[in-house]
């Protein structure tokens, strides 16, 4: 293991940086400074979890309005839908050799972005999601996941547009959503 590391000070930020080989960054977690031998600052090292804080896995699931069927993200499908960077739909068929389908129609597809949270069954939420809350040992009325743009997160939302924070509400349940399942809505 090679122990040669690098120290820079900075005296215009007022910054030390040291660069540790991997080997040494990797067997230590704490770093301890010493001024004259006397007086000590310890540091301590993040764990790579905290540094990083929570990632979200970013999924999405497409409704094709042209076939009227929803298009999931699953390891065995053989419809992948991908984005590009300009958030660009474009379809591949693993069944046909990875054949590519092209750029789709923006009027072709509805894309609706996972939200990062699971149901009381540990089904993956989804916008346009129909769902129900546990609010006071019962079931409620039906609501729909939608993103609302002036409190910047998701809500539930219900048939005469009233929103509840969806952060509110541990225990839900979903009934469907509003692609698949439009007779919900009528209900």
């Amino acid at each position: 293991m090679s122990d040669i590391f690098q120290v820079d000070y900075l005296p215009e930020k007022k910054e030390i940086r040291i660069n540790l080989p991997e080997e040494v960054w990797n067997n230590i977690d704490t770093v301890t400074l010493t001024r004259l031998f006397q007086e000590e600052l310890v540091v301590e090292k993040q764990k790579e979890s905290e540094e990083r804080g929570r990632v979200m896995k970013i999924k999405f699931r497409v409704w094709d309005k042209v076939n009227n069927r929803m298009i999931m993200p699953r390891q065995s499908a053989t419809v992948i839908p991908v984005l590009d960077f300009n958030g660009n739909l474009g379809i591949m068929d693993t069944y046909k050799n990875w054949h590519w389908h092209g750029i789709v129609q923006e009027n072709e597809y509805e894309l609706m972005l996972f939200i990062g949270s699971h149901d009381i069954n540990g089904h993956e939420t989804y916008e346009n999601d129909l769902v129900q809350i546990l609010d006071y040992a019962s079931w409620e009325r039906l609501y729909k996941v939608v993103w609302d743009e002036e409190s910047l997160m998701y809500v539930l939302e219900d048939a005469y547009g009233d929103k509840k924070k969806m952060c509110e509400f541990e225990h839900y349940l979903i009934r469907g959503n509003i692609y698949e399942n439009p007779e919900l809505l009528e209900g």
